[in-house]
C-alpha cells in the first residue's frame, strides 16, 4: 500500500551492491521516467491506480487515521495488519507527495537491473493488475515471473501456502549462485562510488 515494492526496486538502482537479489509482491518494476508525470496523469492513463491521487491528498491521512475500518485493496479491511496505531499514516502517505521531488532525484541513474528478481501477481488483485509487468523483462535481466490465482493483493495471507513454494523455489536458486552473486556485488562497488555526491562520499 505504502509503495514499499516499489522502493525495494529503487534500492537496486540506487545501492545495487548493497542488494543480491530481490523478491517484489504485486509492485512492478516501473524505470525512472525520462520525463516527469503527475500522479494525476498516471491515474488518468491506469484508472485502477486513482486511490493513489486520493492517497497524496491531505484529507486522507485523516480519514484514514479516524476510522480503521477503511477498506482498501479489494475491499478488505487489512489495516489493523499493516499500520502501527502510534503514528497512523503519516508516514506512509508522505511517499505519494513526493513524486515530482522523486522524478529530480533519479535523474541519471540507471534503469537496468541486473540482481536476480522474482516477481509475484495475483489474478484478482483489483488495483495492480498481473498485466502490468508485461515490459519487465525489458529491464530486469534475470527474472522470473509467478501469478497466485484466486488471490487478490493480500497474497501473503490469502494463498500463504503458493507463495511460500515460489519464496523457497527462488531462494534456492540464489543460494546454488551465492557466489557469482557475490562477486557481482562487488563489481558495483564502483558505479556506487560514481553516484555518490562528493559530500556523501566523504561520509562513506
Amino acid at each position: 500500500m505504502f509503495r514499499g515494492g516499489f522502493l525495494a526496486w529503487r534500492l537496486c538502482i540506487h545501492y545495487p551492491e548493497r542488494v543480491k537479489a530481490i523478491i517484489s509482491l504485486s509492485t512492478p518494476y516501473i524505470p525512472p521516467n525520462d520525463n516527469y508525470i503527475s500522479l494525476e496523469s498516471v491515474a488518468e492513463i491506469l484508472p485502477n491506480l486513482q486511490y493513489q491521487v486520493y492517497l497524496s491528498h491531505p484529507k486522507a491521512e485523516i480519514e484514514l487515521d479516524s476510522n480503521d475500518h477503511i477498506k482498501l485493496f479489494d475491499g478488505k479491511s487489512m489495516l489493523g495488519h499493516v499500520i502501527d496505531g502510534t503514528h497512523g499514516f503519516h508516514g506512509g502517505l508522505n511517499w505519494y507527495k513526493t513524486r515530482k521531488v522523486n522524478y529530480q532525484d533519479e535523474k541519471g541513474t540507471r534503469k537496468q537491473i541486473h540482481h536476480p528478481a522474482l516477481m509475484v501477481t495475483a489474478s484478482k488483485d483489483l488495483h495492480i493488475y498481473p498485466s502490468m509487468t508485461k515490459n519487465m523483462h525489458k529491464f530486469c535481466k534475470d527474472l522470473s515471473i509467478k501469478n497466485i490465482e484466486n488471490s487478490g493483493h493480500w497474497m501473503m495471507i490469502e494463498q500463504t501456502n503458493q507463495l511460500h513454494e515460489y519464496l523457497d523455489e527462488f531462494l534456492e536458486y540464489v543460494k546454488n549462485n551465492e557466489s557469482i552473486l557475490i562477486e557481482k556485488q562487488q563489481q558495483y562497488r564502483p558505479y556506487y562510488y560514481r553516484y555518490q555526491s562528493k559530500e556523501n562520499k566523504a561520509k562513506l
